[in-house]
């Protein structure tokens, strides 16, 4: 296990935000790669993610595991607004890099674990 520092999350400001459906908004708008004032733009995100996952799975041939960030994740995937905001937190899901798509759906983490 390795800490790679581009699987970060988007880097953004401190925001004051309204609330949830202020927050939602924004995301939204970013998801779309439209510009957020301050905010790391949503292109240099996708690529410092995407080649990063394809580093860390070419000399694999096994499964591998990321951990990463909800927006960071959703812009290398192509996740909508809609898709983002449907994910649990935290959640795990299974992802086919090469196709850039989830295989199985988001669940929380909590949903995973047995008592």
């Amino acid at each position: 296990m390795r800490v790679e520092e581009n699987l970060r999350e988007a880097r953004r400001p401190a925001q004051p935000l309204s609330g949830r459906a202020d927050y939602v908004r924004v995301v939204s708008t970013y998801l779309r790669a439209e510009p957020v004032a301050g905010w790391e733009p949503a292109a240099d995100v996708r690529k410092r993610v995407t080649e990063c996952i394809e580093r860390l799975v070419a000399p694999t041939r096994g499964d591998v595991a990321v951990v990463s960030h909800g927006l960071a994740l959703s812009l290398f995937l192509g996740l909508t607004p809609g898709d983002w905001e449907r994910i649990p937190l935290p959640a795990v899901a299974v992802a086919d890099p090469s196709a850039g798509c989830v295989l199985e759906p988001w669940a929380g983490v909590d949903d995973l674990v047995s008592p």
